[in-house]
Order: C-alpha cells, then sequence, then structure tokens
C-alpha cells in the first residue's frame, strides 16, 4: 500500500516531466554524438574534394567540360556516384554524358523474367533515374551483360566512335575490383585504364573502413571470381556532399524497383560520400 502510494506521489510530482525531457535530452545527444562518430570513423572526409566539384571550370564560355561515365549496367552509375551525377547535370559548364554498356537483361536476383522482358524494364528505369538526377545526354548500348570481358574488340570500336563523337576530357568508371569483384565492372575498369587517351580518368571507389568493416558484409562479392582478393583501390578523393542531391540520388535509386535497391538508414550512411581514386593500380592493403 504504501509503495503503491509513494508510486502514485511521483507520478503526479512536478518534477517527473522536467525530469524525463533531461533524460530525453541527453539519451539524444549521446544518440548523435555515436552517429557523427561513426560516420567520421568510417568515412574519409579529411580528403579533398573532387577539383570538378570544388571549382567553376576555368574555359571559355563556348567550351565546356566534357564527362563521360561508363558503367556496365543500369543502376551501376546511381549507386556509385548519384549525387556526383546530380551535381555535374546542374553545371552550366560541364556536358554529361551517361553510358551504360548493357541493359543489365541478366539482373534477375529479385524478378523471374526473361532476360529480354527484364532489359525493357532496367532501359525504363535507366532513363526514370537520369531524370530524377537532371542528366539529360544518355544512352545504353547493346553488350551482352555478363559477357563484357568477351566484346573487347567492339568496345575498342565503339570507344574509337564514341570519343570522336564526343571528345571528352574527363572519364569516370569503377575501380579495377568494380567494388565487389563482379566481372563486367572489372572488364570495363581494365578496358578504360589501358585505353589510350588524353583523357583524365577516375575510378569509382569506396572508404577503406566502409568496405571492410560494413559494406563487405552486404555485398554480392560471390560474383567475383576470386573475392578473396577484393578489395577496391584507396580512395583519392571524396565527393562534395549536398543535402539536396543526395536525396536526388536517393530518388533516382528507387526507380530500380527491378533491382531491390536498399533503400535504408544502412544505404543512406554507407552511400551518402562518394570516393574516387586516380590510380588504378593504388591498392595498398592499409
Amino acid at each position: 500500500m504504501q509503495y503503491s502510494e509513494n508510486l502514485a506521489n511521483f507520478i503526479s510530482s512536478p518534477i517527473l516531466l522536467p525530469l524525463v525531457a533531461v533524460l530525453f535530452l541527453v539519451f539524444s545527444a549521446f544518440l548523435l554524438l555515436v552517429v557523427i562518430g561513426g560516420y567520421i570513423y568510417f568515412h574519409q572526409l579529411n580528403l579533398p574534394v573532387l577539383e570538378i566539384l570544388n571549382s567553376k571550370s576555368q574555359r571559355s564560355n563556348t567550351s565546356k567540360t566534357k564527362v563521360l561515365v561508363l558503367f556496365p549496367h543500369p543502376d551501376d552509375e546511381t549507386v556509385s556516384m548519384g549525387s556526383t551525377l546530380a551535381q555535374l547535370s546542374s553545371r552550366e559548364d560541364i556536358e554529361l554524358l551517361v553510358v551504360s554498356l548493357t541493359a543489365g537483361e541478366r539482373g534477375n536476383s529479385c524478378l523471374d523474367l526473361e532476360p529480354l522482358v527484364l532489359a525493357e524494364i532496367r532501359k525504363k528505369e535507366f532513363g526514370q533515374a537520369m531524370a530524377k538526377l537532371g542528366v539529360d545526354n544518355y544512352r545504353i548500348w547493346d553488350y551482352q551483360d555478363g559477357e563484357v570481358e568477351n566484346q573487347i574488340n567492339s568496345l575498342n570500336k565503339d570507344m574509337d566512335k564514341l570519343l570522336a563523337e564526343f571528345p571528352t576530357d574527363l572519364i569516370i568508371t569503377y575501380e579495377k575490383f568494380g567494388i565487389y569483384g563482379h566481372p563486367d565492372h572489372v572488364t570495363l575498369s581494365n578496358f578504360i585504364s589501358s585505353y589510350p587517351t588524353s583523357a583524365k580518368k577516375l575510378y569509382i571507389t569506396m572508404a577503406r573502413r566502409m568496405f571492410l568493416k560494413v559494406a563487405k558484409k552486404n555485398l554480392p562479392l560471390h560474383m567475383a571470381k576470386d573475392p578473396t582478393i577484393v578489395l577496391p583501390s584507396l580512395p583519392m578523393f571524396r565527393s562534395k556532399f549536398s543535402l539536396k542531391h543526395f536525396l536526388r540520388k536517393l530518388k533516382a535509386m528507387n526507380e530500380y524497383r527491378s533491382q531491390g535497391l536498399p533503400n535504408n538508414l544502412l544505404a543512406s550512411f554507407v552511400l551518402s560520400q562518394e570516393y574516387f581514386a586516380d590510380d588504378i593500380s593504388n591498392n595498398a592493403n592499409k
């Protein structure tokens, strides 16, 4: 009886609500510190921002910086560098072209569809994602998904034609392991690294701790020919974070419904920063 009376008195006490409020604020502050600390620990925020995002082009008004973005499958470009694409597409001094080598017709882990049917779906998704990112100039080539390594001669010819049409200043693609070792990713990266051109080359990669301690457990490393050697190149630059452009990236990712792309807090934590290497062999085990 005495206990019930004491409990009732405590509940009706004027100090209860202020006490609960203080505890809530303390817990919220602790949680915020944990999130910020984790973000700083896993992301390499000390890296310099990619130069092309950090300043306006020094070119004349009549000449734009041409940027060619090449990936093997629709959705690779958005997951890897959607925020950067959104930023580049908003720049008047940059001419952007995004190319997917294949229609991703074999990316059938979520939908049990015939390749030709899935190809049409993914082409549509690609266009919708580009619209969300503000990219007007994009195309899909007709290479066979999963067979890019057997089509190098055609790729050489197509690249020659493309660069004659679009003489680019900068080419961006995957780093040498393609993040998780997909053969098409690896093939395209190695092809671009050895392709003779005066254009600067950048390779999409990941923060090392983020890959080893977070992303590696969730990536489809089984696609690699040898998953044990997959270790993305060390980043040299990072994207310039913009909440507006990151939200556009998430909206573009949502267009790839056939791929079941992750849309949760972990995905946002991992994908909010985008990283680049300028040397494909930069893979020190640190």
